[in-house]
């Protein structure tokens, strides 16, 4: 009995915990609790049935333990990401959560030991490997892995191009713990995960207006400094189409000018960027043998 309506706290939490408890789910134990509508005092009654005594096992109530379900909701998850010290890093955090079994070494000794794998954290090239059904078909323990792609490469047309290859997750180097566990256990549990940037990133391109591919070639050869003039030429247009052609593409991109279309065309792996020799009066000349050196 509580008698002193300020234990309403107290009576809320200790109602949570028994009804809530282990007890609770027993199969030869009742749990009933009456309380006043004003908390002013609450009774407990607990009343037990016989216990089963001990006997074969089919004499004995099916009751499953729930550890069982504990081990089978575990997902296995491979690292085998190039960066050793980021590799070892990742296994120390995964290795924090108990939903997650972390496995290590080559793939030929996974095998022998008969190892199924839920989940490949890999990088780019590695990921990329892993969607070719030949490579997974010459490594059982991958045959139905996921793959989740841990890369610092984040231009739109290699993100498309993964996951169009079968990548099921993609998280940037640099992101939080939480964000890699929360990738790896969307991933095992059979969703795609893209982390916030790279999600981000996918929808402003997809509520931007795509280029035809007239603008993408003019769009190539503005990024390697052709005039509009040199354009027209080489595509054998109007200058004037040019002109529209490259106004057209500032407005899809949101560029203000050229140079930054073409800044936005590179980040988003529609142009290749360019590499740019130093002007001639930068470059460094050739030692000569009457040279003298300092």
């Amino acid at each position: 009995m509580f008698p002193d309506g300020r234990f309403s706290r107290f009576a809320a939490i200790l109602r949570e915990t028994l009804v809530r408890a282990p007890l609770r789910a027993s199969s030869d134990t009742n749990v009933q609790w009456i309380d006043s509508p004003d908390w002013s005092h609450i009774e407990v009654r607990c009343s037990c049935s016989p216990r089963v005594p001990a006997g074969p096992s089919h004499d004995r109530p099916n009751v499953e333990n729930p550890m069982n379900h504990a081990l089978s909701d575990r997902s296995t998850i491979l690292v085998m990401h190039h960066d050793q010290l980021l590799c070892a890093g990742l296994v120390a955090a995964l290795r924090q959560h108990a939903t997650f079994e972390i496995v290590e070494g080559e793939i030929d000794e996974l095998q022998e030991g008969g190892v199924r794998v839920d989940v490949v954290i890999a990088d780019y090239g590695q990921a990329m490997r892993l969607t070719d059904p030949a490579f997974r078909a010459l490594h059982r323990p991958l045959t139905t892995a996921r793959i989740l792609a841990l890369t610092s490469t984040d231009r739109e047309v290699d993100i498309r191009r993964a996951i169009e290859a079968g990548v099921h997750g993609y998280v940037l180097r640099g992101c939080s713990q939480g964000e890699l566990v929360e990738g790896v256990r969307t991933v095992a549990g059979g969703a795609r995960y893209l982390c916030q940037p790279v999600a981000q990133r996918m929808a402003d391109s997809l509520a931007g207006a795509s280029l035809t591919s007239r603008e993408t070639e003019v769009l190539r050869l503005v990024a390697t400094g052709e005039s509009n003039k040199s354009i027209a030429r080489q595509l054998q247009i109007e200058l004037g189409t040019v002109k529209s052609h490259v106004s057209a593409i500032m407005s899809k991109l949101g560029a203000t000018s050229r140079t930054h279309a073409v800044g936005i065309a590179t980040a988003r792996g529609l142009v290749e960027e360019r590499v740019t020799a130093p002007p001639a009066a930068a470059r460094v000349k050739p030692i000569t043998s009457s040279a003298q050196v300092a």
